[in-house]
């Protein structure tokens, strides 16, 4: 194991953090290994770092209630639990936020997630991210290809901001799991 510790404040990690394994199985010699296929030693010290250092961890807070992408979920195509698991290995808190009634973006929210909206968000919705945007906050918005026809809501909101969402599609065939067919003359 290693052990970190900035003013008083010691964390330990086991060593096999180090490293990522995969189990392997002959079935013919009935045994059972596991064998090491990457090592994950840079990023678990700088997480570790991250957490001894600033011991309070900073806090994202991710937009629910309009078909956002799931952060407990790990299907490959609608689920977020891989960049949820990257968040909190480098010491942020993701924690869902619904902005219905009277319910306002936390004081704690060190960056507000909006994972890919189906449905619109409404106004009452929208004047709450606006405001805590106004404030100072930080968001991450993410638009996906299934509503690229249809506002969400956000659009207004981005454009104050200098970001322009558009219609457009950016692929890359060589690293997607499946490829969008463009028409020729097509924005992409």
């Amino acid at each position: 194991f290693v052990i970190f510790e900035c003013e008083g404040r010691p964390r330990t990690m086991p060593g096999e953090a180090l490293v990522e394994k995969v189990r392997e199985v002959d079935w013919e010699k009935r045994t059972n290994s596991k064998r090491i296929t990457a090592h994950r030693g840079e990023t678990v010290f700088t997480a570790m770092l991250l957490s001894v250092i600033n011991p309070k961890p900073e806090v994202a807070y991710v937009l629910m209630g309009h078909g956002e992408h799931n952060f407990t979920s790990g299907d490959e195509y609608t689920g977020y639990l891989d960049f949820k698991g990257l968040l909190e290995q480098n010491n942020v808190q993701v924690v869902p936020l619904a902005l219905t009634g009277t319910n306002v973006v936390p004081t704690d929210c060190n960056l507000l997630i909006i994972a890919g909206p189906v449905t619109t968000i409404s106004s009452g919705e929208l004047d709450k991210i606006e405001q805590y945007l106004n404030e100072g906050g930080r968001l991450l918005a993410l638009l996906n290809f299934a509503t690229r026809d249809r506002t969400r809501g956000l659009e207004a909101i981005l454009e104050k901001w200098r970001v322009q969402a558009t219609d457009s599609i950016v692929t890359d065939p060589k690293n997607s799991i499946n490829s969008i067919k463009v028409a020729p003359g097509e924005d992409v």
